[in-house]
């Protein structure tokens, strides 16, 4: 916490000791409600709705459920019920979430279209639906892309620089996110001493504080640690998800600069001794709605190291679903390509620190 922040601190407490009356806080004997959360890509063959049961400090697994979609009026599909942990999962967890449930679209939607979720679960006790129109996306991007050292904890680090220059449509509010994606493909030998080929794909963590857009209007250094020294009063913007709006770009052209580590010299702990790896980047820039844009922003302030529960406003979290809670969310995205150079990365011996 910066030094001011104890100061006003310590000055609510003292003010706050001096009061007479206190508003208890009781959380109170709530109906539970079904969740319904859905993140919608254009671009994706297949999406999925996840369905909850709230409850007063925790949510309850959906066993059983019928998820419909609606494309302008018109029923699409009946969703596919999967178990949630699959296969990809590493763990099972214990009592009712083994039986936890993932619902599956495969219906494609474009821009403009009406889409409407409904959701009823456990045996009709929950009933709760959401609408939501897809937003049209930008035509394109430009990107341009270069390797500089960049000033990061206090020394040189070198990072993959971005310059993504995008055209905003005039007469009309936008939302967007910018999303960098790295797939890699690792080819060598594992711990196990088998020749091995891993697949990934990671989305890159921005580092964004010199762009004025993403920073809503406070550009900084790349460096937290400089960041942190000269924001005193508690007004750095850690925009996370890299969120913005059309506010500062009216319809004209603007390249947003950012910064990513260099993903493609890292290798899979599983492999030993030198690896070929092949990488490629997606960069994205996503068409929000309103409700989407608002919904990351707000995930910015909780996920903040700054965010204190108890000197901010509660911060609220919207939600479009009717009849239940969560937020049902469709987007659109412009992307740009880049193929990566292939590297050779030497994963060294292996450690037995481990062992007893």
């Amino acid at each position: 916490m910066k030094p001011l922040h104890l100061i006003i601190l310590y000055i609510c407490a003292s003010l706050l000791a001096a009061c007479e009356n206190e508003i208890p806080y009781r959380v109170g004997n709530q109906e539970p409600l079904l969740v319904m959360n859905a993140q919608l890509d254009a671009d994706k063959e297949e999406n999925f709705v996840y369905l909850n049961i709230s409850e007063v400090h925790t949510t309850a697994p959906v066993t059983q459920a019928v998820v419909t979609l609606s494309i302008n009026g018109k029923q699409a599909e009946v969703a596919e019920e999967l178990p949630f942990y699959g296969p990809e999962y590493d763990f099972m967890p214990d009592g009712d979430w083994k039986q936890a449930k993932k619902y599956r679209l495969s219906s494609r939607f474009r821009p403009g279209d009406v889409l409407r979720l409904e959701a009823v679960a456990q045996e009709g006790k929950y009933h709760a639906w959401a609408e939501v129109t897809v937003p049209q996306p930008l035509e394109k991007i430009q990107v341009d892309t270069c390797t500089v050292p960049i000033r990061y904890y206090g020394r040189m680090v070198p990072h993959r620089r971005f310059l993504v220059t995008v055209q905003d449509p005039p007469g009309r509010p936008d939302y967007y996110r910018l999303s960098i994606l790295y797939d890699k493909t690792v080819s060598g030998t594992t711990v196990s001493g088998n020749d091995s080929v891993a697949r990934s794909r990671l989305e890159a963590a921005l580092v964004n504080q010199e762009d004025v857009v993403l920073t809503e209007g406070r550009p900084g250094s790349t460096d937290p640690d400089v960041n942190e020294d000269n924001d005193i009063f508690g007004n750095d913007f850690d925009n996370k998800y890299n969120v913005f709006t059309d506010t500062r770009l009216a319809g004209a052209s603007y390249t947003l600069k950012v910064y990513s580590p260099l993903y493609e010299e890292q290798a899979d702990h599983n492999f030993l001794h030198e690896v070929k790896v092949q990488s490629s980047v997606s960069i994205r820039l996503l068409s929000l709605t309103e409700t989407g844009y608002r919904y990351l922003r707000i995930l910015n302030t909780l996920e903040d190291d700054d965010y204190d529960e108890v000197l901010t406003s509660p911060a609220v979290i919207p939600s479009n679903v009717q009849g239940g809670i969560g937020l049902v969310d469709a987007f659109t995205a412009a992307t740009a390509s880049i193929g990566l150079p292939d590297k050779t990365v030497d994963c060294g011996e292996p450690s037995y620190d481990f062992f007893p």
